[in-house]
């Protein structure tokens, strides 16, 4: 996603951590680090 504001950038960091607070992620195996690795390496802005 190209041209978005700081604001934006920050909601998209509070969504992926209020997920990988989910009792189904946690089922799932995902912990709050892993969740921020993989969004680290998917953000491109």
């Amino acid at each position: 996603m190209r041209n978005i504001e700081t604001v934006e950038r920050d909601d998209l960091g509070d969504a992926v951590w209020q997920l990988a607070q989910q009792d189904s992620v946690k089922t799932l195996g995902v912990t709050e680090e892993l969740a921020q690795e993989w969004f680290d390496v998917a953000r491109d802005y």
